[in-house]
Parts: C-alpha cells; structure tokens; sequence
C-alpha cells in the first residue's frame, strides 16, 4: 500500500501495516512474480532515489531497491503506470503518457555470442 511516497507492507493479510524502511520516494508502484528462491512478490517502482528518478525493483520486501533502466530509456519521464507480470520474474509494464506501453525484460549478464566459432 501507498501512503504518500512511502510504501507501507503487511504480512498478515492486512491486519497490520509497517512502514517499509527505504530511501526510495515512491511515485507509482506494482507487483509481479517474485524472484526465484525469494518469499515476496518483486516490487516494482517509479520513484526518486539519491536525486535520480528512475525505475527500481525490490524483491526483499521495499527495503533495497535496484535501479532497473538508465539514462536512455526514460520515455520523456512521463510515467502513469506500472506493473510486473505476474507469470514471468522481471518483466515489467510500464504505461507512459504520449508514448505507448512499453515493457522490458533483465538484460543478460552477459550477451549471448550469434558468431559461430
């Protein structure tokens, strides 16, 4: 849940809710399949953090943020929603204004070679 910029969790369904401890300020938020081997769904966010407005994603429950796009890939800044797919780990939608849907999946650690030996 969203109060402000901040997020606020619950883990048992709603009883009570806790202020997720991050220095991200969180504009827009969504939810998509967690990670392998982790216990909380990712968590997708257009936010501020360290003065950069980018896109991150938490699988640790909103406490540590990875910035997921860089400098080239900010679509005019002009974000109006956001959400993980929910049957895929890391690929997130992203709904911008003027700029159509865009949707991205984690790059490669390290591409993978198309010559042949």
């Amino acid at each position: 849940m969203k109060v402000g910029r901040d997020l606020y969790r619950s883990s048992d369904a709603g009883e009570r809710w806790t202020k997720a401890e991050s220095d991200l300020a969180v504009d827009l938020y969504g939810l998509g399949r967690a990670a392998p081997g982790s216990r909380y769904p990712a968590v997708y966010a257009i936010g501020r953090k360290d003065g950069v407005q980018a896109v991150w994603r938490s699988i640790d429950g909103a406490v540590h943020w990875q910035r997921i796009n860089d400098d080239r890939h900010q679509w005019g800044l002009r974000f109006r929603v956001i959400s993980g797919d929910p049957k895929t780990y890391g690929r997130v939608y992203i709904g911008t204004d003027g700029r159509g849907i865009v949707y991205g999946d984690p790059a490669l650690a390290q591409p993978a070679s198309t010559q042949k030996d």
